[in-house]
């Protein structure tokens, strides 16, 4: 069976989660992003590199719209040559209102296994609304950029990246990357005059002056901490992600399927290739679920 609903009634759904949960929020509040991997440092190359961000009080991403994007240079090859790996995270998606804080924001590239110095230029993206009294509109939208760059090297015979030990006391490169953090002074939250402007978020942070720049702690104290389980959530969930690939890399060790487990990625296969028809549908305005 097919059900007909309008993307309008699935984002409202969305949107209102969001909503209550920006509302149990006290102002002010901080949201902090650092970057966990890549960090300064030497390390063993590896097949699939993660790089993940950490975000702390996640629910404050929505109405700052938080996006990601970063381009990864090697040392040895002139600039003009163009970044060797390149990715974004777009945080449209995501469900606000129940996840965990911090909140880890990850991908990752099968371009760093070989040895060499890189650098990786980090960008965030936000977004953000300030009141302009005796105008016709009394709320304007104003966007943010901040580039980060970190320096890192892949040596073979290096130690292996251990991101369950990243930003422990024992952790030799903790802090670090405290010079490339962003921190946010959110004192409220206003209605977005245009969602349609501001990735259909019907709220919009009010960041303390000034709303265009922001600096690190003035401590170099260390970053989020992952924790065991989130480290292995994250390497599983990249592995995973890898092995469903259709051009599967013969490096990456992938788990053995069962017939069940087969059966069910042809069926996620299957509707990854509809993606961009659905995509389309949504885009006219319309939205169709399918019912087992």
């Amino acid at each position: 069976m097919v059900l007909l609903l309008t993307s309008r009634r699935v984002a409202a759904t969305i949107l209102l989660s969001c909503v209550s949960a920006v509302e149990a929020i006290e102002f002010p509040a901080t949201l902090e992003v650092d970057i966990i991997y890549p960090r300064n440092g030497t390390f063993a190359p590896t097949v699939l590199t993660p790089i993940v961000f950490a975000i702390r009080n996640p629910q404050l991403a929505e109405p700052l719209d938080i996006n990601f994007s970063w381009d990864i240079y090697k040392e040895s090859q002139p600039l003009g040559d163009g970044p060797f790996s390149s990715g974004s995270k777009d945080l449209r998606w995501v469900d606000f209102s129940n996840i965990s804080d911090p909140y880890f924001v990850y991908t990752y590239s099968k371009m760093l296994d070989v040895e060499d110095s890189w650098w990786i230029r980090w960008e965030l993206a936000w977004g953000n609304c300030s009141k302009i009294p005796s105008t016709i509109d009394s709320v304007e939208i104003s966007f943010g950029r901040r580039n980060n760059v970190i320096e890192f090297t892949t040596k073979n015979g290096a130690k292996q990246l251990d991101l369950a030990s990243v930003n422990t006391p024992d952790d030799d490169t903790c802090g670090n990357v405290t010079d490339t953090r962003v921190a946010f002074n959110v004192t409220g939250v206003l209605d977005t005059p245009r969602p349609d402007k501001y990735d259909d978020r019907e709220t919009c942070a009010v960041l303390a002056p000034p709303s265009n720049a922001t600096a690190p702690p003035p401590t170099r104290t260390c970053g989020a901490e992952v924790g065991a389980s989130a480290a292995s959530s994250i390497s599983a969930a990249i592995t995973s992600r890898a092995c469903a690939g259709f051009a599967t890399d013969p490096n990456v060790t992938c788990p053995p399927e069962s017939p069940s487990s087969a059966a069910k990625s042809k069926e996620v296969q299957f509707l990854a290739g509809m993606t961009t028809w659905l995509n389309t549908l949504v885009f006219a305005g319309v939205a169709y679920i399918l019912i087992a």
